[in-house]
Parts: C-alpha cells; structure tokens; sequence
C-alpha cells in the first residue's frame, strides 16, 4: 500500500516553495468561499423574491414549469 503523506510531499513542496504569504494561505479559500456563497446566495435570494412578487399568471407558470422539470430530473422521475 502506498503512503499517501510520501507521495503528496513532493507537491507539497512545491507549493511552500512559491513564497505565498501565510495569510494569503490561511485564509484564502475561505475568503474565496465566501465571496462566492454571498454572489450566489444573493442571486438565489433576489430571484425568488421576484418570483414571488410576480403578478403575471403565465410567467409565474412559466417559471412554475421550468422548476418542476428540473426537480423531476434530478428525482429522476
């Protein structure tokens, strides 16, 4: 069986090997996440607010049918 630390040291090293500030690699990748969950949290959010302010009957439909069959595929239905 191969050790995993032995074969993942040498990629390791090379990324000490940049010189990237150790802020940067602390905390980079949460900062990063988060950025990225408040685009899409927030996107997510003012979409179905809208959705929910829609008063047209056949665009709400619309948008009605489009997540049903999303949901019937993923549920494989």
């Amino acid at each position: 069986m191969v050790n995993l630390s032995a074969v993942l040291e040498p990629i390791a090293a090379w990324f000490r090997s940049l010189g990237v500030p150790e802020p940067i690699v602390h905390w980079g990748h949460p900062v990063m996440m988060a950025i990225v969950m408040f685009v899409m949290g927030s996107f997510v959010g003012l979409t179905g607010w809208r959705s929910k302010l829609v008063e047209d009957i056949e665009e709400k439909n619309t948008h009605t049918d489009y997540y049903l069959s999303c949901l019937k595929k993923q549920l494989k239905c």
